[in-house]
């Protein structure tokens, strides 16, 4: 007798706790440290617009990729089958938090607004996302992988890698040492029986962190004041916010890219795990389920996770994905969100962060010819740019912040003030390559790929997407414009790049 396709795989294995361990804490991260980030936008708006909507999205993923291996498993009688791990997008949350949100908070003062565009461009995102099932692999075809690669990884040597050691750097008696037993455990397989790796380091850093007094008794009764009943609703009002929106679609458009081509290597690594899923329903998946994310006020995109034949090597099936979707209706509608801020320091959630970081790039690396290596390493650097623009923007945020009002007129950081960025041909520079960061490096590295393989037309063809999008502002520039009608002022440099590009 055949099984139903709800029954054609077990719903709970000792394999999908393990994995429910690693994929839990792993979100659970992601979430804390982007709420963190986004802290000036205010608890209410976080506690009750964005971490429910993040919940609300996690159950719809995790059910779409619980449903895509119960219905092969069913069509093919294989018992074998590992469900395809989902989450919070890392490098499309770093991008979104410090290239979109952060700017309009400090440009507007106004938390509301900035929630507004972030959680319209996710939803922007997903529309993307799901226009891309169509038609992915045939652009995936298009542009050079290393190229696509290339911008993630610029997103995870500057953001994720960079930009979280920091704040590691500044507590290290609670990072520095389960930064390593990460390290140790992921790429030196050095583990503690029946003991998740990605558990351990938070413990260790817990633990050090309560010795120190790094966390206190006071700061987690204060946690609690946000204990309550917070559960999701529509976000529809925040959709309306297209003009504040537009001139960040030079990062929303690129994470979306990126996002789906993220998806197209995390399903050929399932493939060559023997887990051979539908790469166009696998990306509709991760759209769906960003749309769904902005619907319920979450500005954080969703996308399958790396780690698929390590989840299937614990012997997981499906039961790792219900789990983590209960776990998170659990956390995020009663507030307890903050508790667990409160008991695990941030320091110890960033590891994994860390680990993120690294692994993209060194991924992508591993994919990497050696002759192309040059157009890889060319990629990061317009990320290290826009992550150079941030150090600085928030530097003078801080000194003007000390100067008492009325004593001096302090420039706006953010601004196009020729006191601060055009100040000098350098600063200029720094500004140019930082804005549509992602854009800027897909194209460099892939006009560099294209001369080194000796592909003169492609790269003209490039080429001449650099001028289309440099005479309008979509990189280059901190905002959208007509070509015949720039931003102005020293910064306005539209021209000379299209005659530079062409």
């Amino acid at each position: 007798e055949t099984r139903p396709w709800w029954r054609s795989l077990p719903w709970a294995t000792r394999g999908d706790i393990d994995a429910f361990c690693a994929i839990f804490s792993n979100n659970l991260a992601n979430m804390l440290v982007g709420t963190s980030i986004l802290s000036g936008l205010g608890q209410k708006i976080i506690y009750d617009r964005i971490i429910p909507g993040i919940a609300v999205s996690m159950v719809v993923g995790n059910l779409w990729y619980q449903a895509q291996a119960m219905i092969k498993a069913a069509r093919t009688g294989r018992t074998d089958l590992c469900a395809q791990p989902f989450g919070i997008s890392t490098p499309g949350l770093f991008a979104f938090c410090n290239t979109v949100i952060l700017p309009v908070l400090v440009k507007t003062k106004d938390p509301e607004l900035a929630w507004k565009v972030g959680v319209l461009g996710n939803f922007v995102q997903g529309v993307v996302e799901v226009g891309l099932s169509l038609i992915g692999p045939q652009i995936a075809q298009l542009v050079p992988m290393v190229a696509l690669l290339g911008g993630l990884s610029s997103i995870g040597v500057s953001f994720l890698l960079t930009g979280t050691f920091q704040g590691e750097a500044a507590a290290p008696m609670v990072s520095l040492a389960p930064f390593f037993l990460m390290m140790m455990a992921l790429y030196a397989k050095v583990k503690i029986p029946k003991v998740p790796s990605s558990m351990l380091p938070i413990l260790v850093s817990a633990v050090a962190a309560w010795a120190t007094q790094h966390l206190t008794v006071g700061t987690l009764r204060d946690s609690t004041q946000v204990v309550d009943w917070h559960p999701a609703r529509l976000a529809l009002d925040a959709l309306g916010s297209w003009s504040d929106t537009l001139p960040y679609m030079g990062v929303i458009i690129p994470v979306a890219l990126t996002t789906s081509v993220a998806t197209v290597q995390c399903q050929q690594l399932a493939v060559a795990a023997g887990d051979e899923y539908s790469l166009r329903g696998s990306m509709l998946g991760d759209g769906v389920a960003t749309i769904v994310a902005a619907l319920f006020g979450s500005p954080f995109g969703m996308t399958v996770f790396i780690g698929h034949p390590a989840l299937k090597e614990m012997g997981a099936h499906v039961g790792y994905l219900w789990m983590t979707s209960l776990a998170f209706v659990l956390v995020c509608f009663t507030g307890l969100a903050s508790v667990c801020l409160a008991i695990f320091p941030i320091e110890g959630l960033n590891v994994i962060l860390l680990f993120i970081g690294l692994a993209v790039c060194a991924d992508a690396l591993r994919i990497t010819e050696p002759r192309h290596w040059p157009a890889y390493i060319l990629a990061l650097m317009p990320g290290m740019c826009n992550w150079a623009i941030e150090q600085s923007q928030a530097l003078v945020a801080l000194q003007c912040a000390s100067i008492p009002d009325g004593q001096t007129q302090c420039p706006d950081p953010r601004g196009t003030d020729p006191r601060t960025w055009g100040s000098s041909p350098d600063l200029v520079g720094l500004w140019i390559l930082g804005q549509g960061y992602l854009v800027t490096a897909i194209l460099w590295s892939a006009l560099l790929i294209f001369i080194t393989d000796r592909q003169f037309f492609k790269a003209m063809v490039f080429a001449l997407v650099g001028t289309l999008f440099s005479c309008c502002g979509f990189i280059h520039a901190s905002e959208l414009f007509l070509p015949w009608r720039g931003p102005g002022g020293p910064l306005d440099l539209h021209w000379r790049l299209v005659g530079g590009y062409l």
